[in-house]
């Protein structure tokens, strides 16, 4: 879900962003945040500098926001609950403060990806993992379980499917019964 760049593409980024976001980049009490983040949510391994590169692409405009409790969860398998714990933190220390900079950032960015999104939508291309992260997001942002939904959508469809297969079956049965019982007409060729 993170995604990579090169050197050169992270400094061509970084020098367009607007200064705000350039100083929360590099800032000290951004780090301190998050090291204190993960150490009150028992992650004290390597992950620390990846949940660091999760919230650097954020201020990049790299990762979306309402993306990174999903990131946690399923790139790094924390948690739920230290995932919403660390995401509640980052959100109200390090990104609450650059919150119009990274709306006016992420609202040109989502306005390429929309068309991108829909054209993806329509041809079907869609990853089982994009699926899961949009019923994340979905559960946090509505409070249902989208499984849930997926399920009785899928249920609904396969009775419709098989109603349909019934109907289609019973037409048929229908139209031999009636062709080999019509005693108006005479049987061809006897």
């Amino acid at each position: 879900m993170q995604e990579k760049i090169s050197k050169e593409q992270f400094w061509t980024t970084y020098k367009a962003l607007p200064k705000e976001l350039q100083d929360a980049v590099f800032s000290e009490e951004t780090a301190e945040t998050i090291f204190n983040a993960c150490a009150d949510n028992g992650v004290e391994d390597e992950r620390i500098s990846k949940i660091a590169g999760y919230v650097g692409n954020i201020l990049l405009g790299l990762l979306p926001p309402e993306q990174f409790q999903p990131a946690l969860e399923l790139d790094l398998n924390l948690e739920p609950k230290a995932a919403e714990n660390i995401c509640q933190i980052v959100y109200g220390s390090i990104l609450e403060p650059v919150r119009d900079q990274l709306a006016e950032l992420y609202l040109s960015k989502d306005k390429k990806e929309v068309k991108a999104n829909e054209e993806k939508i329509e041809a079907g291309i869609v990853t089982e993992k994009e699926t899961r992260i949009k019923e994340i997001e979905i559960k946090i942002k509505t409070g249902i379980n989208p499984e849930e939904q997926i399920k009785e959508i899928l249920r609904e469809k396969t009775a419709t499917a098989d109603s349909k297969k019934e109907t289609k079956k019973t037409a048929a049965n229908e139209t031999t019964a009636n062709k080999s019982s019509d005693s108006y007409r005479e049987p061809i060729g006897g």
